[in-house]
């Protein structure tokens, strides 16, 4: 079953960054897509909540090795 990570991102000066990732471990009686979508579904929740927080989303992509990400920045005040 996949899994669902947010990880915080320290390395650029002006932005904080955070990325939404969902592994590409496959839910293997998952004949209907179902549990897929209830993954994407947490996926996004976990993106909406950094929205909550002042972050924007900047970027979307997958990949069949890692999954999917969403990345989201948020302005540093300086």
């Amino acid at each position: 079953m996949p899994n669902i990570k947010v990880e915080g991102i320290h390395d650029d000066p002006d932005y904080f960054i955070e990325k939404v990732v969902m592994d590409n471990t496959p839910e293997l009686g998952d004949v209907t897509g179902q549990a897929l979508l209830d993954q994407f579904a947490t996926a996004i929740s976990e993106a909406r909540k950094s929205i909550d927080k002042g972050y924007r989303l900047t970027d979307f992509w997958s990949n069949p090795d890692v999954g999917v990400e969403f990345i989201l920045k948020k302005k540093k005040d300086n």
